[in-house]
């Protein structure tokens, strides 16, 4: 093994992840790769090579491959995503297209607040350099607290503007898009009809976006995330094309139509904020990187911080 290359009779088969551990015990060594902990047989190049399959910690992959993925792991904006993927991925070039895959998706963000602003960078610093941000509110002194990209100097400025100032002092070569408009489900299908590989919803006026964003799913045939509050409680759901048979046409079945107080104040906590933000971003990078990472199920998520989530799988899906 030469700088993560692993060799077989001179020839290079193979990236270790690098990400392994390994260690010295009286009883021998052993190694601690993506897939749990494995005792080396022997000192030779066999046993070595044993002991990381079993771990899970080769990713084998053609000479040309593993020199791209090298390469990758140098600069300084990719090493660690994928060191990630590497922890999941069967082969190198499902790095690569992974990795092609990111810097080439387009991702809408319906909804620019506490949840979607941290969708929006999580995204991307994960490699997505395409995105479409919309929102027609402006920050106000109210979201300091728990809006983590804003600033006093912000307060009264448009929140897809702030937004893209924070994201392009971040992050290179970025194609942003911004749209002061009011978010509606027909509206996000015409902007997601072409050219768009995930639509995240968390903007929750009118209440029932993240309820019926499933649409987008249905009329464009791409991946949904949405969430949002309900009290204290977290939802969230995913929709995903192919997947899933229940929607046509139709929001999730309710017998209330709920409407908001006069003077609502509706709930907004940053660490949950975050919590959310995090599963949501988490699933469009599953849908886009589906070589090296599983494609969420179409699902919806309840759960309240500190507590065990309640998972639905939707109805019809597969």
């Amino acid at each position: 093994m030469d700088d993560l290359v692993f060799y077989r009779n001179g020839t290079p088969v193979g990236l270790v992840a690098p990400s392994l551990l390994h260690a010295a015990a009286l009883d021998g060594k052993y190694i601690n790769g993506p897939k749990g902990i494995v005792a080396l047989q022997g000192a030779d190049e066999a046993s070595l090579h044993e002991a990381l399959v079993s771990a899970g910690a080769l990713v084998p992959g053609s000479e040309d491959d593993i020199r791209q993925v090298k390469t990758a792991l140098r600069e300084p904006a990719t090493s660690r995503t994928v060191s990630y993927l590497l922890c999941n991925a069967d082969t190198c070039a499902d790095v690569i297209r992974d990795l092609k895959s990111l810097h080439a998706a387009r991702v809408v963000i319906a909804g620019c607040g506490g949840i979607g602003s941290m969708v929006a960078m999580l995204l991307a610093g994960s490699g997505i350099k395409k995105l479409t941000l919309i929102d027609p509110d402006v920050v106000e002194a109210s979201n300091l607290n728990r809006q983590l990209f804003w600033t006093l100097k912000h307060v009264g400025q448009a929140k897809v503007v702030a937004l893209q100032e924070a994201l392009e002092a971040r992050f290179e070569h970025l194609e942003l898009e911004i749209d002061q408009a009011n978010v509606t489900i027909d509206g996000l299908i015409a902007t997601c009809s072409a050219h768009v590989q995930a639509l995240v919803v968390t903007a929750d006026n009118p209440g029932t976006l993240a309820n019926e964003s499933g649409r987008v799913c249905d009329e464009c045939g791409i991946a949904v995330f949405s969430g949002g509050y309900i009290h204290d409680t977290l939802l969230s759901f995913s929709y995903i094309p192919n997947a899933h048979s229940y929607f046509h046409g139709k929001p999730l079945a309710s017998k209330f139509s709920w409407e908001r107080l006069p003077n609502a104040i509706m709930p907004s906590y940053g660490p949950v904020n975050v919590a959310l933000a995090a599963e949501i971003a988490a699933n469009v990078i599953r849908a886009i990187s589906n070589s090296s990472l599983a494609v969420p199920e179409p699902a919806i998520k309840c759960w309240k911080i500190g507590q065990d989530p309640v998972t639905r799988a939707l109805d019809g899906a597969k």
